[in-house]
């Protein structure tokens, strides 16, 4: 009987562990609520998700330099690849990909943000048969994120001590411009 009564208190224990401390618990978590906040033009939920403070004016600021240029080459990567090719200047999040690179010595981790296209691809199968496909090729590297691990406060309504918690920020944002 003690089971059945206990169980539901460590059930809710453990999903309010989960929810408090596994927010930004690595660090795609923490990137994809960065996009989020990008694509749907919310500068207050992404300010605090940086490392050092910023306003909300300054990652507005930032957004919209940042946009401007990714429109700028993803047009110009239109034009070159064609309709076809998947490149949408109108809507930019769309031709994005994210990918995660290597930790650093410091403990930093690279997410790289690249621009993306379709490609065509024909082929055989069993050399007899023709068919096609697309496969996603690199256009050119826009963005190298950098997130780092920080220490958080305990949280005073926590009725035990001792428990270290730490959270993925962005630590800064390079422009990479190039392939």
């Amino acid at each position: 009987m003690a089971i059945v009564v206990l169980l539901p208190v460590a059930l809710t224990l453990l999903t309010v562990f989960w929810l408090v401390g596994g927010r930004h618990g690595s660090p795609s978590a923490t990137l994809q609520e960065y996009i989020e906040a990008w694509v749907n033009d919310r500068p207050e939920a992404a300010a605090p998700l940086f490392a050092s403070p910023r306003s909300v004016d300054s990652v507005n600021s930032e957004w919209a330099a940042e946009s401007q240029a990714l429109t700028q080459r993803i047009a110009l990567a239109e034009a070159t690849y064609g309709e076809g090719s998947g490149l949408d200047s109108d809507h930019p999040f769309a031709s994005l990909r994210f990918r995660d690179g290597v930790a650093s010595g410091d403990g930093r981790v690279a997410v790289a943000v690249e621009i993306v296209r379709n490609e065509r691809v024909q082929s055989t199968v069993l050399g007899i048969i023709p068919t096609a496909g697309q496969q996603t090729v690199v256009v050119e590297r826009d963005l190298t994120i950098w997130l780092e691990q920080q220490r958080q406060p305990r949280l005073d309504w926590l009725p035990f001590d001792g428990l270290e918690s730490y959270s993925w920020k962005i630590s800064s944002i390079e422009d990479s411009g190039s392939p």
